[in-house]
């Protein structure tokens, strides 16, 4: 006979009585049974993610593994300079919105007019950003480090104005890029500009290494893709750490001395 559940799921690891509209769940990976806390179905998305509301349309399930559905199309970046009449090199298919608050991490409004627009990215990278936070926090017990622009929610060109001038993104057009604040010497959560010398006098570079460093073996160890591709400020002190940049490159840019840009592999090759 058939068992009617209502708003009671039993036994959510094997399977039992489930929410209308959702199947059984899978079994866990088999190199993973015991699910980590933040991910109690063991698909690598946390809680926080699964129940942010914008992302609903993905019908995300807290109580069981969900599928990656999001896709990089195209190429991250365009050619330099990218205008708004550009052609679109890249799209972003199924998105995902970061959550603007997580452990370790925050989002902030990284250009004028995108507040909370400019946070959508492929599954791979929110692997990446939320297992860096906790790795960071690890370390850092308390502090965070700022994440700003992402891509747009379908990608393509990403532009804004700034100061009546009207800007637009080389890359972040689908979903594999991520700007990072530079991380002050207090833990404030301000942005630096490191060609004045307040922002050189409140600029930690060891902090700021350490948070790219979490990123870096978030993508190499944990859940999600690589960084292949780094941007840092000329004024920001950052190389490649003794034996060279074996598994990304790093560029010191005199246009991203006021934050961070890492890029992840193509998760779909």
């Amino acid at each position: 006979p058939m068992i009617l559940c209502v708003l009671v799921m039993l036994d959510v690891q094997s399977g039992g009585c489930w929410p209308w509209g959702y199947p059984d769940p899978p079994p866990p990976p088999p190199d993973k049974v015991v699910c980590d806390t933040w991910d109690s179905d063991c698909d690598c998305l946390s809680y926080a993610t699964e129940t942010n509301a914008k992302n609903g349309p993905h019908g995300f399930n807290p109580a069981y593994a969900n599928p990656n559905e999001s896709e990089a199309s195209g190429s991250a970046c365009g050619t330099s300079p990218v205008t708004p009449e550009s052609p679109a090199v890249g799209t972003l298919v199924n998105g995902i919105n970061l959550t603007d608050t997580g452990t370790g991490y925050y989002h902030y409004p990284g250009t004028e007019g995108f507040n909370d627009i400019d946070d959508w990215r492929t599954e791979a990278l929110l692997w990446v950003i939320e297992s860096g936070g906790r790795r960071f926090s690890d370390e850092y017990s308390g502090y965070r480090f700022g994440v700003g622009d992402l891509s747009l929610q379908n990608g393509g060109v990403f532009c804004w104005w700034e100061s009546g001038i009207q800007k637009c993104h080389t890359c972040h057009q689908n979903g594999r890029d991520a700007d990072i604040r530079y991380f002050h010497t207090d833990g404030a959560e301000e942005e630096l500009d490191l060609t004045t010398q307040e922002g050189r006098d409140h600029y930690s570079v060891e902090r700021s290494m350490d948070v790219l460093w979490a990123l870096i073996l978030a993508g190499e160890e944990d859940c999600g893709s690589r960084i292949v591709l780094i941007y840092v400020g000329t004024e920001s002190r950052i190389q490649c750490p003794e034996g060279g940049c074996t598994t990304y490159e790093l560029y010191q840019r005199a246009d991203h001395n006021n934050h961070m840009h890492i890029q992840i592999a193509d998760p779909d090759d």
